[in-house]
């Protein structure tokens, strides 16, 4: 075994990016949410970008290495160390066998994802391994971790020189010199001067069944996260939003980002763990490219929506992807060189 975990934290599971493929048999796509953090901690270590890693929310685990790993922490920044000695983020960290990394609360964020080499070793369950806590099944158990478990990792499948190898065998931790800048970061992304975070979001479906004065709402004034948001859906307290007339619905399919408006007039922005259908009306999609955003929002903080329309959202999608892809050129340039 390769990790045992000492004390789980608030809510830690094993997460990749999703099990696609299912949702017409009423099974959710689940998965990180925030994909772009799994992402970026998988190509750190070497990993596909859709190896299974962990996911801790708010208050992070502590884990003892039984053998020596390289990983890589992103996403909410937790104060991580290892033996007491701070574990830096963004970049790729060899940590040697019988050390202990403890993770603390998030100062800035909501959740934080720990990738290691080759990816946690859990059963696919529907092709993913991620945890589908409300119906019990994939990642660990399906459900999340606690004290004593024990999980290991795959072999690596890729060896990249990154500026750990050099240090194997060490007793000591070592980190990689370089990381990711802020552009990368999505704890604190889309901040507005009043610390209100700004999201883009598409009409949605039903849009023009809201009064004037609602739509004018939605954009014009930000909502803050409740407390009782999980990673089924963020929910928000502000102006009520009021349909014009009374329209008959049935359930239509929903995704990541989904704005439902249920009776209350309280919008509900879906996330990883959402229904694949619902009955309340649509009044916005968010880009998808401000959904890792919403994961690390917090109870309290506030959201304020901008209206796009869909060529905007996709070229920011495709933006970031072209992004993405120049990190990849760029990681793989490593494979030659030493740190």
């Amino acid at each position: 075994m390769t990790l045992t975990v000492i004390k789980p934290g608030l809510f830690t599971t094993v997460q990749d990016r999703g099990r696609t493929g299912w949702q017409r048999f009423g099974v959710s796509v689940g998965g990180a949410m925030d994909e772009l953090s799994l992402r970026l901690a998988n190509l750190l270590v070497g990993n596909p970008e859709d190896a299974a890693a962990l996911e801790m929310t708010l208050s992070g685990a502590a884990i003892r290495i039984e053998k020596e790993v390289v990983a890589a922490v992103c996403g909410a920044d937790m104060k991580a160390s290892v033996d007491g000695a701070p574990l830096p983020m963004w970049r790729p960290v060899t940590i040697p066998k019988g050390s202990t990394v403890t993770f603390g609360t998030a100062s800035e964020g909501y959740r934080t994802m720990v990738a290691f080499r080759g990816g946690i070793s859990v059963p696919e369950v529907l092709g993913s391994r991620s945890t589908a806590v409300r119906n019990g099944f994939g990642g660990f158990k399906g459900r999340p971790l606690q004290a004593a478990d024990r999980l290991d990792t795959y072999v690596g499948l890729r060896r990249r020189h990154l500026g750990t190898e050099e240090r194997a065998g060490s007793d000591r931790l070592h980190a990689a010199t370089w990381f990711l800048g802020p552009e990368w970061r999505t704890p604190g992304k889309n901040k507005l001067a009043d610390g209100v975070v700004m999201v883009r979001v598409m009409p949605g479906r039903e849009w023009d069944w809201f009064d004037a004065e609602s739509r004018d709402r939605f954009l014009a004034q930000p909502f803050a996260m409740l407390a009782q948001s999980d990673r089924m859906g963020t929910r928000l307290s502000g102006p009520p939003l009021q349909i014009s007339s009374k329209e008959d619905m049935l359930s239509e399919a929903v995704t990541m980002g989904t704005v439902q408006v249920p009776p209350d007039g309280r919008p509900i922005v879906l996330m990883a763990d959402r229904q694949t259908t619902g009955g309340y009306p649509r009044i916005a999609q968010a880009a998808s490219v401000d959904l890792p955003v919403l994961a690390q929002m917090r109870p309290g903080e506030r959201v304020l929506f901008r209206l796009i329309d869909t060529q905007e959202a996709e070229a920011l999608w495709i933006a970031r992807e072209r992004q993405l892809e120049l990190l990849r050129c760029g990681l793989a340039l490593l494979d030659h060189r030493t740190i």
